[in-house]
């Protein structure tokens, strides 16, 4: 299985959390009571975000982050890419170039591509979508 972060994983779930408090600002307080991570790992990650102008932050009493753009243009790859950079095969070092240089070729490259187009093809609205549905669905005894 393709190693996909922590810090990626966490990235998406902060994004769903932010666009189902859409109207309001989210604070790391709020994602720190939702999830079991430190305020500084929430803060690492939303100064991510906000470089990659995912999220905006107004500071003070009443700041928070806001999502910087319409929920079905933001995808899963777009996050994942602002949280680790683009390469998600990563690279190893060997002295045979003419193998590398193959695999490459005919293995890393393109699942490289196949992991962009289905991660690209995910957006953050059909993600909150599922969720709240799921959340509407579930039964308690």
């Amino acid at each position: 299985m393709i190693h996909i972060s922590n810090k990626a994983r966490c990235g998406i779930r902060i994004m769903i959390y932010i666009a189902l408090d859409a109207g309001t600002k989210t604070t790391v307080q709020d994602i720190y009571t939702k999830e079991d991570m430190s305020k500084r790992y929430l803060e690492q990650i939303f100064a991510d975000l906000k470089k990659n102008n995912l999220v905006s932050s107004i500071k003070g009493k009443h700041g928070g982050y806001n999502i910087t753009r319409p929920y079905n243009e933001i995808t899963a790859y777009d996050i994942i890419v602002a949280l680790e950079g683009e390469e998600l095969t990563g690279d190893i070092d060997s002295k045979n170039k003419d193998l590398n240089q193959l695999l490459d070729n005919k293995l890393w490259q393109p699942l490289q591509s196949q992991i962009q187009d289905l991660l690209s093809a995910i957006t953050l609205e059909a993600l909150v979508n599922d969720y709240v549905g799921s959340q509407t669905n579930m039964f308690y005894i």
